[in-house]
């Protein structure tokens, strides 16, 4: 409870830095312990964890390793499968665990399912050396073919497409590719796929369910018996259900045949979660999720490389993200056009106090991230989203209040910031440089509300664009048609938007262009014009911010640039 008090405290505190500020010293030590006490608050899972009464060892290296062993470090399991279900034992007779996992390649699933005997003693799962969970096994035998260089193997699986979950229809049509999900590697190398033999090009393979066979099409000079082939044949690697004070700690997990809209690793109905220092690439569709779950932590964790979301959330309560990545996700869902509706390096879905920090969504052929229906109470930090083939930050049918700060957005392909029906978002200290088409967008339903829910309180929503306050960000744009503003709403709700609208001491500029506002109705305008209709960024300027090197990615501000100006006329105003 107090843990919540203080995220829900400290996230209103953080949206309303620049525009509230405290003006005496007892107000400012509040603040300062208020911050301070939110620092330290997601350490529930970290503490638990501490708390183990016994260790399970497992090391497959050992001469005498065996899941007939009793896991002690003399006589280790050998199967991080086997250590789980001893873990789940003695966590049903309230004995905390950790499970410490020597290095090797451990090619098997890890389920700790519901039992209905869970009790709050921890579990945890540690790496001692590089641990790697497969969902691939390695696959010798191969013949030689006709054809250059076509290696066949027997196929015994008929998967077939993945089900088009419920709700997606009729409103996304989903390519064959898309709904795949086998996967193939060579020497560490994923082959592309192909859905007929015609098609079958070098560096690729085509599984063929009929005639129960595999082809891959090794690239010249390379033979089959002189690569390690590794063949996508578990969905699932990691599984947790209904679980308390849970730990994954430096473990890799890689090469899950997971089908559509699924993770490679899931905790559901769990709470205390604490996942750090792990990596999850190369899955067929997700690579980590959380769902229906609470007081969640996740710093230091790499997920990228995935077919489709990298991380996802789905009505969680009090998240903590902290220095994450999660790049080159979508890989699988891009080949057939599949770049949105339910896919993002990041994907959030009803989150309830949330808070990403230092968080990085790069070179994702989707969006950076989303926020997604009824999310509340949600603050992102020191990040950034650039080079995206979507939108940077995607901000949609949320009630907020939504503060993005001290981050950057760069270089995305479909708007660097899209608010979408979706109320108080604030924007602070941002950059947002070379967005195509528009720096920020806002949009909705033309002329009318959002109808949601709030799936924790049951409560109706009406959601508009309202309520957002802007304040002391650099917008650029770089090409000649990119918008710094840009809507799709009628003209009431953009009236409505703006008369609600805060927005100041912003560094606003276009090197190319000046008509770079654009309001509803499609009219466009300058500077002047977006003052004047808005009345909004008095203190702002038109003018370009001096940024270092942002060619090469130095988003620096040199000491002359209007911004430090703005920045002095700011603490003078207030003093």
């Amino acid at each position: 409870m107090l843990y919540s008090i203080l995220l829900a405290v400290a996230s209103w505190k953080k949206s309303s830095i620049m525009i509230f500020r405290p003006r005496n010293e007892f107000m400012q030590l509040l603040w300062i312990v208020v911050l301070l006490l939110f620092q330290h608050a997601p350490a529930c899972a970290q503490t638990a964890a501490k708390n183990v009464d016994q260790i399970v060892y497992v090391n497959p290296a050992h001469p005498q390793a065996s899941d007939q062993n009793p896991g002690s470090q003399a006589l280790p399991f050998k199967t991080i499968g086997r250590a789980a279900a001893a873990a789940g034992a003695n966590n049903a007779n309230q004995v905390g665990t950790k499970v410490l996992i020597g290095a090797g390649i451990y090619r098997e699933s890890i389920d700790l399912p519901k039992t209905g005997r869970e009790t709050d003693a921890p579990i945890v799962f540690e790496a001692a050396g590089e641990v790697i969970v497969s969902g691939s096994d390695v696959w010798t035998g191969w013949q030689r073919a006709t054809g250059d260089n076509v290696w066949v193997h027997a196929w015994p699986y008929r998967w077939g497409l993945a089900p088009i979950p419920s709700g997606w229809e009729p409103y996304v049509k989903l390519k064959d590719i898309v709904r795949r999900s086998e996967m193939v590697f060579v020497n560490g190398t994923p082959l592309d796929q192909a859905l007929s033999h015609s098609e079958l090009q070098a560096g690729g393979f085509f599984a063929d369910e009929k005639a129960r066979t595999i082809y891959v099409r090794l690239p010249e000079g390379l033979t089959a018996d002189q690569a390690v082939v590794e063949v996508a044949v578990r969905p699932k690697l990691f599984w947790a259900s209904d679980k308390t004070n849970i730990v994954l700690r430096g473990i890799i997990f890689q090469h899950a045949s997971t089908a559509l809209d699924e993770p490679a690793v899931g905790f559901y109905d769990s709470s205390n979660i604490l996942v750090e220092d792990c990596q999850f690439r190369w899955n067929n569709w997700g690579g980590v999720g959380f769902g229906r779950s609470r007081n969640i932590t996740a710093r230091r964790n790499e997920a990228s490389h995935n077919g489709g979301t990298g991380i996802g959330t789905w009505k969680t309560r009090t998240v903590v993200f902290e220095d994450n990545e999660n790049s080159h996700n979508n890989r699988r869902g891009v080949k057939g056009g599949f770049t949105g509706w339910a896919v993002a390096g990041m994907k959030n879905l009803y989150m309830h106090e949330g808070i990403v920090l230092r968080h990085k969504s790069n070179d994702n052929p989707t969006h950076g991230i989303w926020f997604d229906t009824d999310c509340e109470n949600i603050l992102v930090d020191e990040s950034v989203f650039c080079s995206n083939l979507e939108i940077g930050i995607y901000l949609e049918a949320s009630q907020g209040p939504i503060t993005i700060k001290n981050s950057r957005v760069c270089r995305n392909k479909h708007y660097g910031i899209l608010i979408a029906n979706s109320a108080r978002v604030n924007l602070e200290r941002n950059i947002l440089y070379g967005n195509a088409p528009a720096q920020i967008m806002v949009s909705g339903y033309y002329d009318s509300a959002r109808p949601e829910t709030n799936w924790e309180t049951g409560a109706k929503m009406g959601l508009l664009a309202e309520q957002a306050a802007w304040m002391h960000n650099v917008v650029v744009g770089t090409e000649t048609k990119q918008f710094l503003v840009s809507t799709t709403l009628s003209p009431p709700l953009w009236r409505y938007f703006v008369d609600s609208l805060k927005s100041d001491r912003n560094v606003w500029f276009h090197p190319q262009n000046s008509t770079v506002f654009q309001v509803a109705g499609g009219y466009r305008g300058d500077f002047t014009s977006w003052q004047s209709t808005t009345r909004q960024d008095g203190n702002s300027v038109f003018a370009d911010p001096r940024l270092r090197d942002p060619a090469h990615d130095d988003f620096r501000l040199h000491p002359d640039s209007p911004f430090w100006v703005m920045e002095k006329g700011a603490r003078g105003s207030t003093r």
